[in-house]
């Protein structure tokens, strides 16, 4: 498996971002994406402080047998999910088989890792 090593905390980087539209032909299969750290990025919109290995907006891209570790961002300490208003309803990454492991956001959301976007099955989140 290929490992992408962001730095680590103060880094001011994450992995992939993806956000012209890509569609589910668009994929990242089988990395680590590790120590993304986007709470000090100088930001051009409040997003960019947001997911800590992926930033997906208004794009749909597939997400497979990935492991994403000690990642931190100010929402999605993983992965960030955003609809840029205006742009079309179908924004619908799929994540498959990905392990979610030790991504906290700074501030508080629903799960330590994620804002939005379907998960299989075969998807596991640890804290």
């Amino acid at each position: 498996m290929t490992i992408i090593d962001c730095g680590g905390p103060g880094s001011d980087n994450r992995g992939f971002i993806f956000e012209t539209r890509e569609t589910a032909d668009a994929k990242l299969i089988g990395f680590t994406v590790r120590n993304g750290d986007v709470r000090t990025r100088q930001v051009n919109y409040v997003y960019d402080q947001h997911g800590g290995a992926i930033r997906i907006k208004s794009a749909s891209p597939t997400i497979q047998n990935c492991i994403l570790r000690d990642n931190q961002g100010f929402l999605g300490g993983a992965i960030h999910v955003m609809k840029v208003n205006g742009q079309p309803d179908d924004v619908y990454p799929v994540i498959t088989g990905c392990v979610f492991d030790g991504n906290p956001p700074t501030t508080a959301v629903p799960t330590p890792t994620i804002t939005a976007a379907p998960f299989s099955s075969s998807t596991r989140i640890r804290r």
